[in-house]
């Protein structure tokens, strides 16, 4: 499992703030090498709703097993927090292609994204 606190990130931009417990330390360790950019997007990150969390994780390589592992560590924190994360995962060479591309969902993670 990949570990470290996504959640005491995504913690404050949650209304109300809510408290995790051992999901404070489920997802993305410090030494998961192949996390390029994790952010926060879309209505949590303008402040203007209380629907989901909008979760974009970029990852080095395009190794699905990575990908698996990553939305396993983001199930563990929607049971823990319950609060649903709409996650997405790319290859950085996905999202440039997007970025390229100038496709909405890039534009607005990179408009409007907050960096965690």
């Amino acid at each position: 499992m990949i570990v470290a606190p996504l959640t005491a990130s995504i913690v404050r931009y949650l209304d109300p703030p809510i408290r995790a417990s051992s999901a404070e330390n489920t997802l993305l360790s410090p030494s998961f090498d192949a996390l390029a950019k994790l952010v926060l997007y879309g209505s949590r990150a303008r402040g203007d709703a209380d629907s989901d969390v909008d979760v974009a994780i970029i990852v080095r390589g395009s190794d699905g097993k990575i990908r698996d592992q990553l939305l396993n560590a983001v199930a563990d924190v929607e049971l823990e927090t319950l609060v649903p994360l709409s996650t997405i995962v790319f290859s950085e060479a996905e999202y440039q292609r997007l970025m390229a591309g100038e496709r909405r969902i890039a534009l607005d993670i990179e408009g409007e994204g907050i960096t965690l």
